[in-house]
This record gives structure tokens, C-alpha cells and sequence, in this order.
């Protein structure tokens, strides 16, 4: 029976490489619940030292426009994905939410921040909703579970290494900056404050927009030839 469920969880996980349109959410899950994890532990930090508001405050401001946003797009793409590609606007959303969190911390104020971390939450919600729901359509029922339990051992992974790497990774590209460049570059003329905590949330927006290419790598035949995945044909 052990060697059985060995099997079962190996063939779920190899699924994952086969199956273009399951690769494709399965990075896209991971990547952003590792960008736009970070932003719990590094919240306060970015509201502090960036946004230059109490910790506490602006991270309430940050995470109620997240909420906001997420509910905003899980409403949208239950009211528009019956007329719009499903996959196209999937690899939509993953860069969009590598987008958005890159202006967001690039922003010196609280509420044009909290807008655009409003726009990711709207980009995650779509890419939640539109995820599970490939993967619904994309696996044959004998596998789902499989998949399924692979795909939520994924997020949890994504969840822990965001929460205990990003503030380890902050810290570390704080005394760099500090060292290196006083926590100011210029760029063309612009000053350009560098705080560790900035540069992190930098890095996990370029990891989303890397899970975005990466998607569009694996689905670009269903979106050039504008198609759904198909359960049988992707279960074979």
C-alpha cells in the first residue's frame, strides 16, 4: 500500500512536466504565492522604511486594497471568462500581478502603493480562480487527486519560503545597499532609494513576471490557435 501511494504521487508530480497547461499553473501558483507572499512578512518593513507610515497603519492600508483587489477579480472572471480565453487570460494575469507589485514598490506614497497592490490583488484573484479551473479541465478525473495534492504541496512550499526567506533576503540586500550605495542610486538623474526590503519585493515581482513567461512558454499553441484546453486529448 505505501509503495502504491509512492506511485500514485510520483505519477501526479511527472503529470505536472508533461502537461503544458498543468506546468503552467502550477509555476504561476508557486511563483506568486512567492512574490506576492513575501508581502506579509515584508509589509510593515516596506510601510516603514518606504512609505515612510507607521507599520502598523500601513500595512492595514495594504492588505484591505489586497482584499479588495482579490475579491474584484475572483467577481470579474466569473462574470467574463465564458467570453474571453481562459488560458490568454491566465498568462494575462501572472504578468499583470508581476507588474503591478513592481510599480507598487516602486511607489514613495502610501495610497498610490495601495492602489496598484489593489491591481495585484485583482491579477492574483483572476490567477486563482482561472488556475483551478484549467486544472479542472485539464486532468482526467483519475488523476485529479494526484495533481491536485501535488498542486497544494506546491503552494504550501511557496507559502513557507516566502514567509521565512523574504525578511532573511531583506536584511541581506539592506546592508549591501547601505554598504555599497548609502541605500541611494542615481539613474539618469533620478535619486532612487534602495532599502533591502524594496529590492526584495523587486526581485519577487521579476520571479512572477518569470512565471508569466514560463506559462506562455508551455500554452502559446492554445493561445495562438486561440483554444481551451482539452481534458481528453491533455489526459492522454
Amino acid at each position: 500500500d505505501f509503495r502504491s501511494t509512492i506511485d500514485e504521487l510520483r505519477e501526479g508530480w511527472e503529470f505536472i512536466f508533461v502537461n503544458p497547461v498543468v506546468r503552467a499553473v502550477c509555476a504561476a501558483l508557486g511563483a506568486g504565492l512567492i512574490g506576492g507572499g513575501m508581502l506579509i512578512p515584508l509589509g510593515p518593513i516596506f510601510a516603514k522604511d518606504v512609505l515612510g507610515e507607521n507599520p502598523a497603519d500601513g500595512m492595514s492600508v495594504l492588505q484591505t486594497a489586497l482584499g479588495i483587489g482579490v475579491a474584484v477579480g475572483v467577481a470579474a472572471i466569473a462574470l467574463s471568462r465564458q467570453r474571453i480565453s481562459q488560458v490568454r487570460l491566465f498568462v494575462v494575469s501572472v504578468f499583470g500581478a508581476g507588474i503591478a507589485l513592481f510599480v507598487a514598490t516602486s511607489m514613495s506614497g502610501l495610497w498610490p502603493s495601495a492602489t496598484l497592490i489593489g491591481l495585484l490583488g485583482v491579477f492574483a484573484g483572476a490567477i486563482y480562480v482561472l488556475g483551478f479551473t484549467l486544472l479542472q479541465i485539464s486532468v482526467a478525473e483519475e488523476l485529479r487527486g494526484r495533481i491536485f495534492s501535488a498542486v497544494y504541496t506546491i503552494v504550501r512550499l511557496s507559502l513557507i519560503i516566502a514567509m521565512s526567506v523574504g525578511p532573511f533576503v531583506a536584511a541581506t540586500f539592506n546592508g549591501l545597499s547601505e554598504e555599497f550605495f548609502d541605500k541611494q542610486v542615481s539613474i539618469f538623474g533620478w535619486d532612487i532609494f534602495v532599502p533591502g526590503v524594496r529590492v526584495t519585493l523587486w526581485i519577487a515581482s521579476l520571479i512572477i513576471v518569470g512565471a508569466g513567461i514560463l506559462a506562455f512558454t508551455s500554452v502559446r499553441n492554445l493561445i495562438s490557435n486561440d483554444a481551451e484546453p482539452d481534458q481528453k486529448e491533455n489526459s492522454e
